[in-house]
């Protein structure tokens, strides 16, 4: 297979790329041939550092051949990079397969464009004499094409995984055929210098192998969220997979330092992951109320599409009341993206009753981190009120990112990895153990009773229980959105 150059565009023209330090006439002499007799290997464009003799040698003809094969070529001691030249010879052979390999050998390898057996020793942590001995049907070393297979001598390497991971980290990832770090960084939205940090254990980082397991750190468990946005602000926009600053800012239309200054919560703004949640600053100043009467709803920033009476009708009031609650508009029918409303109440508002618990109920337990791909965790919780004026809830919880290597622990252990926590606002929390009662998938369930009456703020979680460090929630909910009770 031969070489193809790779172009770009700079100005009107069209050039090799890494040719700069040659002359513009010479790039503008491209010497091309008309055609190629049949029988040629092909056509191959000159690259920077290209000679006749290299080229040849290259392509296994000799020199004298190469020569006579291109006459557009006047003077073949002086080439230039874009010069297509014509190689003589027989057709690349057909791919050269080894019948079979020796038992213990790590596998088979494909050649690829610009391998050489050096570089597939070096890839493969093998000796280049022990991988030409495993190969005696590449007769000549120096000369391998794409296509050609080689076995590659040796033991598969270990699978190389973390003793542990620090808390905090998003999981444990296992390579994939084709993976390098950079790919995996990516995949989660980290940065290449963090996940080689986290995994000591990969002592050359661009070497991974299938089976290596990897930790993938990432922010704490739901992002970072700013405790308000000021007013007059466009409005809140979570961080996904591959998001920068300054991506976000093009994104919204405004400036880069408008961006980091309304979100002091990020204190590294080279560093934002998934779930991190940003205030998002107006492209331009709108017209904000010096104050608000008392007894008003509150503020709301206009957005593209709004007129005063669609913001009337979003918030229920009668569209004179909203007029004459904002004397900034002088124009009410006309009003612009990040303009800044009082919103009054609605008239003869009557106060609604307090919401109320209604038991029993089922709510959905939702996952508080990223999960790992082709994972699916969740759960939900039982809530109900006994005749002994007690309270019961049970947690059915599936899917639960832990380590594997815990199959060895005895069963006895298996209720101390999970538990389920109940947390009433102002009350001392409740922890009832999770058992693993089913094994692939694994399910994991337990139940508690307890005299404490919930609330609709009561919190129902499911929280990883770890040798060391924090334990971290996985899973979790809100009572107010129990099924069956008002929202």
């Amino acid at each position: 297979m031969l070489k193809q150059p790779r172009y770009s565009r700079s100005g009107g023209g069209t050039k090799c790329s890494g040719t700069s330090t040659y002359k513009a006439q010479a790039m503008s002499l491209s010497r091309v041939p008309a055609s190629c007799p049949p029988g040629f290997q092909g056509r191959y464009t000159v690259q920077p550092g290209d000679t006749m003799f290299t080229i040849a040698q290259r392509f296994g003809v000799s020199l004298d051949a190469l020569i006579a094969a291109n006459p557009q070529i006047s003077n073949p001691n002086l080439i230039f990079p874009g010069d297509v030249l014509c190689v003589p010879g027989a057709p690349l052979p057909d791919c050269r397969v080894p019948a079979s390999c020796p038992p213990g050998f790590q596998g088979r390898y494909t050649v690829q464009p610009g391998d050489t057996m050096f570089t597939i020793a070096q890839r493969f942590g093998v000796s280049l004499q022990a991988l030409i001995n495993a190969n005696p049907q590449i007769t000549n070393p120096n000369l391998i094409f794409p296509c050609d297979v080689l076995c590659v001598p040796g033991a598969a390497p270990p699978c190389r995984v973390p003793a542990t991971c620090p808390p905090g980290f998003q999981g444990r990832y296992t390579v994939q055929p084709g993976d390098t770090m950079f790919i995996i960084a990516q995949r989660f939205g980290v940065s290449l210098q963090a996940l080689i940090n986290a995994n000591p254990q990969i002592t050359n980082p661009n070497l991974i192998f299938p089976c290596d397991v990897l930790c993938v750190p990432g922010p704490p468990v739901g992002g970072r969220v700013p405790v308000s946005c000021p007013t007059g602000f466009t409005g809140r926009y979570t961080v996904r997979p591959g998001d920068t600053m300054f991506s976000i800012a093009q994104m919204f239309g405004v400036s880069l330092q408008a961006l980091i200054a309304a979100n002091p919560h990020i204190t590294n703004p080279d560093q934002i992951f998934p779930c991190d949640v940003l205030c998002v600053p107006c492209p331009t100043t709108g017209r904000v109320p010096t104050t608000c009467p008392t007894g008003f709803q509150g503020q709301y920033t206009v957005q593209a599409g709004d007129s005063m009476f669609s913001i009337a009708q979003m918030f229920g009031v009668s569209l004179q009341a909203l007029i004459a609650a904002n004397p900034q508009i002088t124009n009410p029918g006309q009003i612009f993206p990040c303009d800044v409303l009082c919103v009054p109440c609605p008239p003869f508002a009557e106060p609604l009753p307090p919401p109320k618990l209604v038991l029993p109920c089922c709510v959905v337990l939702q996952p508080t981190f990223q999960p790992m791909p082709g994972s699916a965790p969740g759960g939900v919780a039982l809530v109900q009120s006994l005749p002994t004026k007690w309270f019961r809830v049970c947690i059915l919880a599936v899917d639960l990112p832990w380590d594997t290597q815990d199959e060895s622990d005895a069963d006895a252990e298996w209720h101390k990895k999970f538990e389920g926590v109940v947390i009433i606002p102002g009350k001392k929390e409740i922890t009832f153990p999770l058992f693993r009662c089913q094994k692939d998938p694994a399910v994991w369930s337990g139940c508690v009773e307890f005299d404490s009456k919930t609330t609709l703020d009561t919190k129902v979680a499911v929280r990883q229980i770890k040798k060391k460090g924090h334990d971290d929630i996985l899973l979790q909910a809100v009572l107010k959105r129990c099924g069956c009770a008002p929202l």
